[in-house]
């Protein structure tokens, strides 16, 4: 396999496996919150840490959002809301990077759209994950 760099992070043949935790949308946008999962990740020995950026109106139809989970559909009425209420604003991403970059775990995002890509590409995020569900969009 050939050599991956992710910041400061190597993957390949002749180096150890990474841990990396997805902290998805766990913050329920609270910064706070999620440099707690941060920093819990860090204690715990993970190597990098996944976040998520969302623009609800650049990844779908509000009103043809349907939720994947019957329990998000029940109490929410679609997935558009649930990103609404809970997406992570790109100042918010921004803080949670710095705050990687401080404790010294490696930052790791996923676009959900070519907007979000360009967000991240701005605040100088060195590596995307790009969803599977992404992968015929082929801009991103």
């Amino acid at each position: 396999m050939d050599e991956i760099i992710l910041g400061n992070i190597k993957i390949g043949d002749g180096h150890l496996f990474k841990i990396i935790v997805d902290g998805c949308q766990n913050h329920m946008r609270s910064v706070s919150r999620a440099k707690e999962m941060c920093q819990a990740a860090k204690e715990c020995g993970a190597d990098i840490i996944k976040w998520q950026l969302n623009i609800a109106e650049e990844e779908m139809v509000k009103d043809e959002a349907i939720a994947a989970s019957k329990d998000i559909l029940a109490k929410w009425g679609s997935i558009w809301h649930f990103v609404e209420k809970f997406a992570m604003p790109a100042d918010g991403i921004l803080e949670i990077k710095e705050y990687c970059e401080k404790i010294g775990i490696e930052f790791l995002c996923t676009p959900f759209s070519l907007k979000a890509a360009g967000i991240l590409n701005e605040m100088g995020v060195h590596s995307f994950k790009i969803g599977s569900g992404e992968t015929e969009d082929l801009p991103m």
